[in-house]
Parts: C-alpha cells; sequence; structure tokens
C-alpha cells in the first residue's frame, strides 16, 4: 500500500474517458435534438448502434492487445541492451498486423453486409 501513486495516473485516466464519452453523447443528443428527430427512438437507436458496434470493436482491440502482450514475450529473449527497442518495435508491428487482420477477418464481412446482393 506504499505504492499509491500509481492509482493518480489511472484514476486520472478513467475521468478524462468518462468526461469524453459525456460530452460525446451529450453532443450527439444535442444534435438529434436540434434536427428535430423523434427523442422516444433515440434510445432505442443508440442501443443497436452500441450493440453493433460493440463486438467489432472488442475485436480490434483484442486482437491489439494481443499483439502487444506477443511483443512483450518476444521482447524477452533479445540481449539486455536491445529489450527496450525491440518491445516499442515490436509492440507498432505486432500492433499493426492485429489491425490488418482485423480488417481481413472482420471488415470484409461488414463490407459484404453493406454491399447488395
Amino acid at each position: 500500500m506504499q505504492n499509491m501513486e500509481i492509482l493518480i495516473p489511472i484514476t486520472l485516466f478513467i475521468v478524462v474517458g468518462f468526461l469524453l464519452k459525456t460530452a460525446i453523447e451529450h453532443k450527439t443528443m444535442r444534435t438529434l435534438i436540434n434536427r428535430g428527430d423523434n427523442i422516444g427512438n433515440l434510445n432505442e437507436l443508440l442501443k443497436n448502434i452500441s450493440r453493433k458496434s460493440n463486438a467489432s470493436s472488442s475485436m480490434k482491440w483484442g486482437l491489439i492487445f494481443v499483439g502487444v502482450g506477443v511483443a512483450f514475450i518476444v521482447a524477452m529473449f533479445f540481449p539486455r541492451g536491445m529489450q527496450d527497442e525491440m518491445t516499442v518495435s515490436f509492440m507498432f508491428i505486432l500492433a499493426g498486423f492485429g489491425l490488418i487482420a482485423y480488417y481481413y477477418f472482420w471488415g470484409n464481412r461488414e463490407n459484404d453486409k453493406d454491399s447488395p446482393a
């Protein structure tokens, strides 16, 4: 319990994320109200949108974090002097491969749904 300093950036990150989410939702609601859209259907619309994008977003971030995790494991096998550089470079490379894999596997499915058959 002596190293409580780590909680400061974590808490700050959570608070900033929550404030950004709230501000974006407020801006979206204000725009829809100004356009005169029916607010009764808004909650249902937002739930449908979040359900569709939630799985896609989870897949993308999952692949990125797996790539970053693999980068840490791979970098452990390099000599001491090169570990820092190799960790950072492998993080970017493998996270990029994760995004490419996401587009290849998941992005093609979304494009197929959008195109008329």
